[in-house]
């Protein structure tokens, strides 16, 4: 499992996150996820074999949200909260 955290811009209210949500739920491959609406970001967790970053990403953008720089959720030293 790849955990990846997404800025989005457009997610500011609780329709919003709903659309999100169904918009990665629809995803073969996205394991789980968090909706952060104060931080305007996504903790996405997928498994890499069967969905990529870039997947999900366009997914998002054709869903009418805008997509900040990806980072991975260990990038800086902290813990997603998947580690064994």
């Amino acid at each position: 499992m790849q955990t990846e955290i997404l800025r989005v811009t457009g997610l500011n209210d609780a329709a919003s996150a709903d659309k999100v949500a169904r918009t990665l739920d629809a995803i073969d491959g996205v394991d789980d996820f968090n909706i952060s609406l104060a931080g305007g970001s996504i903790t996405v967790r997928y498994d890499e074999r069967r969905t990529s970053s870039k997947q999900f990403q366009t997914a998002l953008v054709s869903a009418g949200f805008g997509i900040g720089a990806a980072q991975d959720a260990h990038a800086d030293g902290s813990c997603c909260g998947s580690c064994g």
